[in-house]
């Protein structure tokens, strides 16, 4: 979600098919990239752990990523200014404040449960996106054997 939202959208990244039947791309660009989605996953992890314990990195971190998103017109300028709202708004600077911590200590047996509806969003956001991996894998397989 970081890094990615504004490369889909400006297009550096995709190809086109009559693109990938007339050349093939070198294999530094391929490690380029390769590199590049495998740092931006690392950095979306961190971020994703920064902002679960609520440490000063996932503030920062979650907004850089909200700008990043916010590139991404329509839906990532409204996800992103979303994200940015929620981490500066002032019940956010409390939640990353010592105070909320000393709170999280003295109550430790409260715990957050997720709602059943959320679990099913949850469930199939996955389950498309897997879809799209296996689509995306059988038709290069698929323009391989051509």
């Amino acid at each position: 979600m970081t890094l990615s939202f504004p490369l889909i959208f400006f297009g550096l990244t995709t190809t086109t098919s009559q693109e990938i039947e007339t050349e093939v791309p070198s294999t530094a660009a391929t490690l380029g990239l390769a590199s590049f989605w495998i740092a931006n996953i690392v950095f979306a992890f961190f971020v994703a752990r920064g902002l679960w314990q609520l440490t000063k990195f996932g503030k920062i971190g979650g907004t850089i990523s909200a700008v990043f998103g916010l590139i991404a017109f329509p839906l990532g300028t409204l996800i992103g200014a979303y994200v940015l709202y929620l981490i500066w708004s002032s019940k956010g600077h409390y939640i990353f404040s010592p105070e909320y911590k000393e709170v999280i200590a003295a109550t430790p047996y409260v715990k957050y449960k997720m709602s059943i509806i959320v679990k099913i969003f949850l469930y199939l956001l996955i389950g498309v996106v897997l879809l799209g991996v296996f689509l995306v894998v059988l038709a290069a397989i698929a323009t391989s054997m051509k």
